[in-house]
């Protein structure tokens, strides 16, 4: 039972219900039949008592009991399934009539108040023959008359024939009742099941190749609506999981094919032919550049990837902003002394979060704006506090205007404006992105603008 399928289970218990239902309706039915029998036998039996009671009212002693038989066959004539027995206190039968042996029972039990309503109606068997009747005791008016205990029984046989063959069709018919009903319930089930099997047939087709199907939910049932809704939200997450692994390891093999080839191409050209030692020494440097840059991109591809996946858990402490700028507007003073161009900072706040991924989310943001800024120009910092618990940190840099194609794919991986740019000591085109990665991992968010030839990078985040 525990490996049935779904529609033989309910398919049962609907069988199991309907069957239930209707035995107790047959069962109920086939009793009141019978009781709608013995209602009618009861009103014929009072109806005779009365006939019997008006003649023992000519009864006024005891030298009249003999007239009894002939009152009684002329009160009872045409009454062929009636059987009547009149019997003394004493036990003397004065009277018979039809074939029912009444039991001593039933003369034992009668009603002696005489209360036909009273009376409590016996049924027995003798023989082959089925009788329902009842005794009372009746008098005359007269009171020196003598007491006498009637008895009298209806022939049921022709009643119990007819409720024996109601039975016989009332359970047959109940048997094809719910047989068909079985049948029919587990045509319903198996079409109200039907979309399951839509999900089984998508489930089948779905692979790598085909993420893209999706089950119609306007068709389904309010019931598995939701488990559809479900469902297809899991197969959209899929595949946008699978395209980001799938761009991830395209990207990757592009990226690592430039420093791979620089090395293989410098090695293959330094065993052409016998080298100094100074050269040996120079292409042993250039190498060791190539490698820095190939550690620092797989270090950096492995942080993105665990802040895809929600991996990156930042250790929370104050920050204060402002001390975190001074400090990189001081290692950056070098260069931007030799391009002759400014730093302003403005404002300070203090936020909650990994003071090592802040400082480095900051730090690609002026590496990428002290890249891209001209001889003598000026570059500002502005830390903002916005509705009280939101701190906003900005940095604005000359530029020329992005077209918008671009600017929404800045924080892509890899990804450069100028591709013929590429490859140059511009970095793998990762800054933006682990930026983007370190400030939404905080909880915050970034955006990037133009306007006027000036760029601007705003990323926010909750105050401590």
């Amino acid at each position: 039972m525990l490996h049935q399928s779904i529609t033989w289970r309910i398919t049962f218990l609907f069988a199991a219900l309907s069957s239930t239902v209707l035995i107790t309706m047959g069962t109920i039915a086939g009793l009141s039949v019978e009781r709608h029998f013995a209602e009618e036998d009861i009103v014929e039996i009072h109806g005779k008592l009365e006939l019997i009671r008006y003649a023992f009212q000519k009864i006024e002693s005891v030298s009249a009991l003999k007239s009894v038989p002939s009152q009684l066959n002329d009160a009872l004539v045409g009454h062929h399934a009636l059987s009547v027995a009149v019997y003394t206190v004493t036990g003397e039968k004065v009277y018979g009539r039809g074939e029912a042996n009444f039991p001593k029972t039933l003369i034992d039990q009668r009603s002696l108040s005489g209360d036909n309503e009273k009376a409590k109606l016996y049924k027995w068997q003798d023989g082959s023959q089925t009788y329902r009747g009842l005794a009372v005791s009746m008098s005359s008016h007269d009171k020196q008359s003598p007491a006498l205990i009637v008895a009298i029984a209806l022939d049921i046989a022709h009643h119990q024939k007819f409720i024996t063959r109601f039975n016989q069709t009332l359970w047959l018919s109940l048997i094809i009742g719910a047989l068909l009903m079985s049948l029919l319930g587990w045509l319903a089930v198996r079409r109200g099941l039907s979309p399951i099997r839509d999900f089984n047939r998508i489930t089948q087709i779905i692979t790598a190749n085909r993420l893209s199907e999706r089950l119609k939910v306007e068709s389904l049932p309010k019931e598995l609506m939701h488990m559809a809704e479900s469902f297809n939200k899991m197969l959209s997450r899929l595949e946008k999981s699978f395209q980001r692994l799938s761009d991830f390891s395209s990207d990757l093999a592009h990226e690592l094919r430039t420093p791979v080839s620089n090395l293989m191409t410098q090695t293959q050209v330094m065993l052409t032919k016998p080298r100094s030692l100074e050269d040996y020494r120079e292409i042993l440097y250039s190498n060791l550049e190539e490698y820095d840059r190939l550690a620092r991109m797989v270090s950096d591809m492995l942080f993105l990837a665990k802040a895809e996946n929600d991996l990156i858990i930042p250790h929370r402490e104050p920050i204060d902003l402002a001390k975190e700028v001074a400090q990189l507007i001081e290692f950056y003073e070098p260069l931007t002394e030799e391009k002759c161009i400014h730093i302003v900072s403005h404002g300070a706040a203090i936020i909650s979060g990994d003071k090592l991924m802040i400082r480095r989310a900051i730090n690609n943001l002026m590496s990428n704006a002290i890249q891209h800024t001209s001889v003598d120009q000026v570059i500002t910092v502005d830390i903002r506090v916005k509705d009280e618990k939101k701190i906003c940190l900005i940095i604005e840099n000359p530029c020329v205007d992005i077209d918008k194609e671009h600017l929404d794919r800045l924080f892509d991986r890899f990804y450069h404006i100028d591709p013929s740019r590429q490859g140059n000591n511009e970095g793998a085109g990762l800054g933006l992105a682990i930026t983007k990665s370190i400030i939404e991992a905080h909880g915050g968010g970034i955006s990037v603008s133009t306007k006027s030839g000036r760029i601007r990078f705003e990323f926010w985040m909750m105050q401590a």
